[in-house]
């Protein structure tokens, strides 16, 4: 050996000694052996079960080990190890013992995890639990990588392994982080929380009986699901809202949304459906779980239609994952559309799928007037004909009525400068009306939910 040579080797051999030495002051000591003197026995004769995780249940885990401990007046240790990569792709890989090279315990280390919008917890990571509970001991890990999560427990007696490993899942599920929020869920992205502004059940302006029948076969139906269930009745459904646009459909879905006490909501684009799989698979776990599917025309039109491939891949798996679920999952689809002609028969029209369409129809008079004031809030309507304005806005959308206000409010700002509160008259809305209706042309019109020019008052 040339001598550069011997003196790398050296090097090497005197980094890796002095490492170990900082190691042994620090306390710290190979995993094997740590786990050897929890035990008293040698950890590698001792019988090991694992199981894989999904995306809603490796959050939890850690809520899920202290509640057990907890019920089961067990002691419970954390230990910190060393991540090693390859070397701890496993628990038992964590008990290599060549000299230099095994594993060794550390300082615990800990992430944020989300467990809402906005709200992160610190829980362990690369840890190892110890738990005591009369003469079982067992050490339980988690172990994260590239997407993938594996819980694993190695426990004396052996047979005391698998119940634990199983008590620990139903625990998860049941302190799980996920339950009942509001969530969406993409390939690129994963699983996320969502926040929505509350929506005040006064600020859903319907027709007294379409209002009645939405609540009655969403908020009533869950209420009811665990009797429908016992008396044999199917509890996953399926629910159409269609309309013109602007009428209030997505605005009703996040009312809904606000409305589901204990529902786990998954807030879905058409856009996202490529991951509408993994949606349905956690909608069950999670369930009672109501699934929103906006615009769903977008990739439900008829198939004769020459959609993109793509599409009708992602129509198919919808088709698929509605079909799949049991008939006492309590999972429930809630599908909008400004389109309802443009929708697959297969999706709309087969029982099973869609057993319910709500049908949104442009407001009254009266629902006129009440939108007129639910968005006139935190500004002065001085009226001297309202009756007439009311009539002018036959065939609006609450979309159109409420971007009125607003373009009323803009110009009452241009004539009056700023005051408090704002002051807006016939004049103001009689300028805003010109604007939208005859300046924007019938294409804008549409796009506000305003296909028709009312008559001129």
């Amino acid at each position: 050996m040339r001598l550069r040579d011997g003196l790398a080797v050296g090097a090497l051999i005197g980094g890796v000694m002095a490492a170990r030495r900082l190691q042994r002051r620090r306390g710290r000591e190979p995993v094997a052996a740590r786990l050897w003197r929890f035990f008293g026995q040698d950890p590698a004769r001792l019988t090991v079960v694992s199981c894989s995780l999904s995306a809603v249940e490796a959050p939890s885990v850690h809520r899920a080990i202290e509640s057990w401990a907890q019920e089961h007046s067990a002691q419970l240790d954390i230990v910190g190890y060393q991540s090693t990569g390859l070397l701890d792709s496993s628990l038992r890989t964590l008990l290599f013992s060549v000299p230099f090279f095994a594993p060794h315990t550390s300082a615990v280390a800990y992430e944020d995890v989300a467990v809402g919008y906005g709200e992160t917890v610190a829980c362990p990571t690369h840890a190892l639990y110890l738990l005591t509970a009369g003469r079982t001991r067992a050490v339980v890990r988690v172990f994260s990588a590239h997407g993938h999560s594996q819980l694993e427990v190695m426990a004396d007696p052996g047979a005391a392994g698998k119940p634990l490993l199983d008590a620990l899942r139903a625990l998860a599920m049941h302190h799980c982080v996920y339950r009942g929020k509001l969530l969406s869920f993409d390939c690129q992205a994963g699983l996320r929380f969502q926040r929505v502004e509350p929506v005040p059940t006064e600020a859903v302006i319907l027709p007294d009986e379409t209002k009645a029948m939405l609540t009655r076969n969403t908020v009533g139906f869950f209420q009811h699901a665990e009797a429908l269930r016992r008396a044999g009745r199917a509890v996953k459904r399926g629910l159409l809202l269609h309309g013109p646009p602007g009428t209030g459909k997505t605005y009703s879905a996040m009312w809904l949304a606000g409305q589901m006490t204990g529902v786990t909501v998954f807030l879905e684009t058409a856009e996202q459906l490529a991951a509408i799989k993994q949606v349905c698979q956690m909608a069950r776990l999670l369930a009672p779980s109501l699934v929103i599917l906006e615009d769903v025309d977008l990739i439900a039109a008829p198939r004769e239609a020459g959609r993109d491939p793509g599409e009708q891949v992602f129509l198919h798996q919808l088709l698929n994952e509605m079909d799949g679920m049991a008939p006492d999952a309590a999972v429930m689809f809630l599908l909008t559309t400004n389109r309802p002609e443009a929708i697959e028969t297969a999706l709309a029209a087969r029982p099973g799928r869609v057993d319910q369409a709500i049908a949104y129809p442009l407001p009254d008079a009266e629902g006129r007037r009440r939108l007129l004031a639910l968005f006139g809030q935190g500004l002065e309507l001085q009226l001297d004909d309202e009756p007439a304005l009311i009539a002018r806005l036959q065939g609006a959308s609450p979309a159109f009525i409420k971007e009125l206000v607003r373009k009323a409010a803009q110009f009452a700002l241009d004539e009056d400068g700023e005051t408090s509160p704002l002051r807006l008259d016939d004049g103001h809305f009689d300028a805003a009306i010109g604007e939208l209706l005859l300046g924007a042309g019938a294409f804008s019109r549409q796009l506000l939910g305003f296909p028709e020019v009312g008559a001129e008052g």
